[in-house]
């Protein structure tokens, strides 16, 4: 019950305040707090909760998301419970974790080679409908980093795309995403020998495309 108390006035202490996210951003802090998550030496599926909207808490602020992306433990377990997490909450708050740390460019590369992007690819694969527009939005940001890029490519990210753009859903995110990656030379390569150019140019004939989007297809017809 003690735990219970301290972890729900952690979660308050942090909530919306800068200063108190600013001093629990010590690397043994946040250690120490993934150390009970890692550990799993509870079963009360609040008490995670509550340390988990703490470490977000911590994260919203840029000046703490160095010290969070340092602590390898906690990025797998953040990989982890937007994979696997249940209830749907803690698959919620895991999200929207990583997304805070890959806002900073120099997280970008961890949190890729850790997983973050095969584990979004992944929401998209299985159709999660409770995260998948998160899961491309975020895809965004961590292609900033080139490499990043080329793992969305290793993934299958590129087919991907072209199955969502057919079915209709999610266009705006993930033409935007698409935008992005076909930057990188060998996406363009891909795109091009699966022969979905055709893709694009159906889009821009569609009538019902807003014109916002079909600028977005004509960027990544551009990068082709």
């Amino acid at each position: 019950m003690d735990r219970r108390r301290a972890a729900i006035m952690l979660r308050t202490l942090t909530h919306f305040n800068e200063a108190h996210c600013l001093h629990l951003a010590y690397p043994v802090t946040v250690y120490n707090i993934v150390k009970i998550l890692v550990q799993h030496e509870y079963n009360d599926e609040e008490f995670k909760e509550d340390l988990l909207y703490t470490v977000y808490h911590i994260a919203v602020h840029e000046a703490n998301s160095w010290v969070l992306c340092e602590n390898t433990m906690l990025i797998l377990f953040l990989i982890n419970g937007l994979e696997h997490g249940e209830p749907d909450t803690i698959r919620k708050i895991c999200a929207s974790t990583i997304r805070e740390l890959s806002y900073v460019r120099d997280n970008q590369e961890k949190l890729g080679q850790s997983g973050a992007v095969k584990a979004f690819i992944g929401v998209l694969k299985r159709r999660d409908s409770l995260i998948q527009n998160d899961a491309a939005k975020y895809l965004l940001y961590l292609c900033e980093t080139p490499k990043n890029t080329e793992r969305i490519l290793v993934e299958g990210g590129v087919e991907l795309l072209y199955e969502w753009i057919l079915s209709k859903e999610l266009v705006v995110e993930v033409v935007k995403l698409l935008v992005k990656i076909t930057e990188n030379a060998l996406v363009c390569l891909r795109w091009r020998n699966t022969n979905d150019i055709r893709l694009l140019f159906s889009a821009l004939k569609d009538d019902d495309c807003v014109k916002v989007t079909k600028l977005d297809f004509l960027d990544c017809l551009i990068n082709v």
